[in-house]
């Protein structure tokens, strides 16, 4: 299958259109971003503004490229059709616009609810491959892939069919979705769901068993796609370097403090540094047996926590700490609770007695 160069620049640059607006505007962000909501329609996790802005449109043009890559340079596009090919042209970029105009929306408190955005995404998604699965020729990379389709062509191309046919009338039915209350957003998106995933599976068995009895169903062999001694190379080394890269980010990594003579620095592997101003802490305590509540944003590993948090004790709070120790360094930074410490007891200790010294050190000369 031939790669579009245009078409592939074209759609590239589209999924980062957001991030030049975001650039754009970016003095006009909140200190915080909300970049997940919950199926109420609200905000349920955060980013700094140079994460949501840059980081979520780089996700998005790597999950575009690798598409390609495997599809096309690997597989060579595995008997998809140019029909579908198009489609993967121009779905993550639809995708990538949505989502970023849903999370620019709620940065700037724009009076539109969040949910239209979700039932727009779901209702062009089912649209868009509703209309290209009837197209899709018999592979093993897209489509309904269950034994029955794969085994012949008639199965797969019956039930293709069918299935573009209750996609597309799905993504219709999302659209008046669209005046259900938030409260209840979950529901009939649910239901979608459940019916576009039960129902293409149910008809591939009726037609199976159709086969059956008319003495017409056969099991033709589907040629597999070749990846070649290159790719499979390529494709192995990808796959290893992922593996060490998960390891040595989920077992390494470390917090530093600088102190300086009106500042304190936490350098944090990982993560963006956190500085706090002396002038700002108006409290500094020493506690164990911390709960740590739940993550709103930030980087979780066996070895490290750090990021924006919410439990119980402190309400919305920050955290840059070491998991394996349940002791900290807490802070009132104008208002606002900061939880650090060290990877034992005792160095979190040391920590305590350090900050404390400085703060009090600063006030009594100021």
């Amino acid at each position: 299958m031939k790669l579009s160069k245009w078409r592939l620049i074209v759609s590239s640059i589209l999924i980062l259109l957001p991030m030049v607006f975001g650039l754009l505007v970016f003095e006009y962000l909140p200190n915080e971003v909300a970049i997940h909501f919950g199926f109420d329609g609200g905000a349920d996790g955060f980013a700094k503004p140079l994460t949501a802005v840059i980081a979520l449109p780089l996700i998005f043009l790597v999950f575009h490229l690798a598409c390609f890559f495997i599809t096309v340079k690997l597989y060579r596009g595995h008997s998809l059709g140019e029909k579908v090919m198009e489609l993967l042209y121009w779905m993550i970029p639809v995708i990538c616009l949505i989502v970023m105009g849903s999370i620019y929306t709620v940065a700037f408190d724009l009076p539109v609810r969040i949910s239209l955005f979700f039932y727009l995404l779901f209702a062009l998604m089912f649209i868009f491959i509703g209309n290209y699965l009837p197209k899709c020729r018999r592979n093993q990379m897209m489509g309904v892939k269950i034994k029955w389709t794969l085994a012949n062509d008639d199965n797969w191309n019956a039930t293709h069919r069918f299935t573009g046919k209750l996609w597309f009338g799905c993504g219709i039915a999302c659209l008046p979705c669209m005046l259900v209350p938030d409260a209840y957003f979950v529901y009939p998106l649910i239901g979608i769901i459940v019916i576009t995933v039960a129902l293409p599976f149910l008809y591939s068995y009726r037609y199976y068993r159709k086969q059956v009895r008319e003495g017409t169903y056969t099991e033709d062999e589907l040629v597999s796609p070749k990846l070649g001694k290159k790719g499979k190379i390529l494709l192995t080394s990808v796959w290893v370097l992922i593996l060490v890269a998960v390891v040595v980010v989920l077992f390494t990594g470390n917090i530093k403090y600088h102190y300086g003579d009106d500042s304190l620095t936490a350098e944090a592997s990982y993560f963006e540094d956190l500085t706090i101003s002396y002038a700002d802490v108006e409290k500094v305590e020493y506690k164990e047996g911390l709960n740590l509540g739940q993550r709103q944003y930030g980087f979780g590993s066996p070895r490290l926590s750090m990021g924006v948090f919410e439990c119980k004790e402190f309400g919305r709070y920050t955290r840059y700490t070491y998991t394996g120790c349940d002791v900290a360094v807490v802070l009132n930074v104008k208002g606002k609770t900061v939880v650090l410490n060290r990877p034992d007891k005792a160095q979190t200790k040391a920590l305590y007695e350090e900050i404390k010294a400085r703060v009090e050190a600063y006030h009594e000369s100021n």
